[in-house]
C-alpha cells in the first residue's frame, strides 16, 4: 500500500459553476490511499473507530479512480462522525493485510478560530532537496499547531514519467509527506509542475529556464498545461471530466478560503486562441461571486500557485497574467497566499491594482486598509535570492545585518482567534551547496528557526 492521506474534497458538483463540493470537516473526511494491482475480488476499505472505543467500523471505498499504470487510488469518505472527536483508522491492502494505525480529529461546530499550515514548492527530485526535512520538522515541533493543510502548488517535481512510472514524482511527494498527510486534511491548489508540459512547448526540455517558447517569443518558456490537470484530479478526488472546474472554495472555522487555479489565466493568457471554452472568464466570474459572498466572513483568504505580485524582479514573466486579479481581490480578502518564486516574501499592506499600488499602514479589507500578500518559502526545493528596490521597500524577507539576502526553505502557520491574526514562518536554511551570506546562520546551519512573525487585531474599519 502506498501513502495514506486525508482530504475534504468531493467529486460532486456544487453551485451554478459546478465546482467541487467540500465536505463538512466536523462530520466528514476522506481517506485516500494507493495500492498496486489487486485481483478482481479485492475490496478497498477503511476500518475506523472513535478513539477510546474497541469496536471497529468498516467503510468500503465509495469511489475508486480509474487505473493509473500498475495501481489504483481509492477514496473512502467517512460520514456521520462526531464533531471535535478523535478517530483512529487503518486501511486494507491485498491478502487481508492492514496498514499501521493512524488518527485524525474532526472540527468543532461553530468555531470562532482557525489554524492552518501552508506549504508549497516541494518538488523533491530525490537529490539534494529537503522536503523530507520539512515534514520531519513539522511533525516533531509543530504538529499540534494547526488543524488542516493548504498547499500552494508544485507538489510533484514534474507531472511526467520517470523510471517507467507515469506518476513517479507524485508518489515521491506523497511518500515523503505521509507522516503529515495521514493525520491532517490537505486542501491543495495546483501549480505549473503539477501538470504535464505544454503541448505548445512540445517537450519538457523546452520548459527549461530562459528558453524562449518556440511558438510564442513574447515570453520565456513556462512549463505548464492548463488543459490537463488529470493527475491532480485523480489524487485529490476531483471529477476527471476536464470540462468541469478543479478550483473550489470552503469555510473552516471563522475563515473562508478560495483555492484558485492560477494556471488557467497564465496558460490561456499565453495562448488565448486555445481558450475556446472561455475558461478564464468562467473562473473569473466564479471568483467575483465567491469574493462577494465571503464579505460576510470574519476572515477571507485566496490561495494559488503563481503570485499576483512579485517584488524580486527575477523575470517571472508569468506573474503579469495574475496581476489583473489584484483589482478583483482588493478590499475583499485579508490575504493572498502563493508560492512559485522560491523566495519568502511577506509584503507590507498594499492597496494593489493592475496599474500600481499604495502602501497602507494596516492589514485588512476596509477602505483605508491593505491586503496582505504572502509568498511562502519553498518546502524543500532550491530557494532563490533575487532582489531589487521593490523587494527592499515592500517586503519582509530573510537577511543578515547588512540586508544581504539569505536562502531559506520552510513553511508558514497562521492562527486566527476571533479577531486576532498570528503568522509564524519557519525556515530551515539552504539546500545543496548554497552558502548563506556572512553572519547569517552561523556556520550555514540548517536547523529549524523562526524567520518571521506577525500579530494584529482586526481594525474597527474592517
Amino acid at each position: 500500500m502506498r501513502p495514506r492521506y486525508l482530504s475534504l474534497i468531493s467529486p460532486i458538483f456544487t453551485g451554478p459553476s459546478n465546482t467541487p463540493r467540500l465536505l463538512d470537516p466536523a462530520t466528514q473526511i476522506t481517506i485516500n490511499y494507493e495500492i498496486s494491482d489487486q485481483d478482481a475480488s479485492f475490496e478497498a476499505k477503511a476500518l475506523y473507530r472513535e478513539k477510546g472505543t474497541r469496536q471497529w467500523m468498516t467503510k468500503v471505498a465509495n469511489i475508486t479512480t480509474t487505473k493509473i499504470t500498475r495501481s489504483r487510488i481509492h477514496h473512502i469518505t467517512l460520514s456521520h462522525l462526531k464533531p471535535n472527536h478523535y478517530y483512529e483508522y487503518r486501511v486494507a491492502g491485498s491478502h487481508g493485510k492492514l496498514s499501521k494505525q493512524y488518527h485524525f480529529k474532526t472540527a468543532k461546530i461553530d468555531m470562532d478560530y482557525s489554524r492552518f499550515l501552508i506549504i508549497g514548492d516541494m518538488q523533491d527530485e530525490l537529490m539534494e532537496q529537503r522536503w523530507q526535512d520539512i515534514v520531519n520538522a513539522i511533525t516533531k515541533s509543530h504538529f499540534d499547531d494547526f488543524d488542516f493543510i493548504i498547499t500552494v502548488g508544485d507538489m510533484a517535481k514534474d507531472d511526467i514519467s520517470e523510471s517507467g512510472e507515469r506518476f513517479f514524482w507524485w508518489k515521491v511527494f506523497f511518500d515523503k509527506g505521509q507522516d503529515l498527510f495521514a493525520y491532517k486534511a490537505m486542501m491543495p491548489s495546483i501549480g505549473n509542475h503539477d501538470t504535464p508540459a505544454s503541448l505548445e512547448a512540445k517537450s519538457n526540455k523546452d520548459c527549461a529556464a530562459n528558453n524562449l517558447d518556440k511558438t510564442n517569443n513574447n515570453f520565456p518558456a513556462y512549463c505548464s498545461n492548463a488543459q490537463d490537470s488529470s493527475s491532480y484530479r485523480k489524487y485529490f478526488n476531483i471529477n476527471p471530466d476536464m470540462t468541469y472546474p478543479d478550483y473550489y472554495s470552503f469555510k473552516y472555522g471563522n475563515a473562508c478560503f478560495i483555492s484558485m487555479n492560477s494556471e488557467i489565466p497564465i496558460y490561456y493568457g499565453r495562448y488565448p486562441e486555445l481558450d475556446t471554452k472561455k475558461l478564464v472568464n468562467h473562473q473569473k466570474h466564479w471568483l467575483e461571486q465567491k469574493l462577494n459572498q465571503h464579505r460576510n466572513c470574519s476572515w477571507s483568504f485566496i490561495y494559488h500557485h503563481v503570485p499576483i505580485i512579485n517584488t524580486t524582479g527575477n523575470k517571472k514573466h508569468e506573474v503579469v497574467f495574475m496581476r489583473p486579479y489584484a483589482d478583483l481581490i482588493s478590499n475583499k480578502v485579508d490575504w493572498s497566499i502563493s508560492g512559485h518564486i522560491h523566495q519568502y516574501q511577506r509584503l507590507t499592506p498594499l492597496l494593489l491594482s493592475d496599474a500600481g499600488y499604495t502602501v497602507k499602514s494596516s492589514y485588512g479589507r476596509g477602505d483605508d486598509l491593505g491586503t496582505g500578500y504572502l509568498l511562502v518559502p519553498p518546502a524543500g526545493q532550491w530557494p532563490r535570492v533575487d532582489r531589487n528596490s521593490d523587494l527592499r521597500s515592500l517586503t519582509i524577507f530573510p537577511q543578515n545585518a547588512l540586508g544581504e539576502m539569505a536562502y531559506e526553505i520552510g513553511f508558514t502557520i497562521i492562527k486566527l482567534d476571533k479577531q486576532r491574526f498570528t503568522l509564524s514562518t519557519y525556515g530551515m536554511g539552504s539546500v545543496g551547496n548554497q552558502v548563506q551570506p556572512e553572519g547569517y546562520r552561523k556556520g550555514n546551519n540548517r536547523t529549524l528557526q523562526l524567520i518571521d512573525s506577525l500579530s494584529y487585531t482586526k481594525s474597527k474599519e474592517d
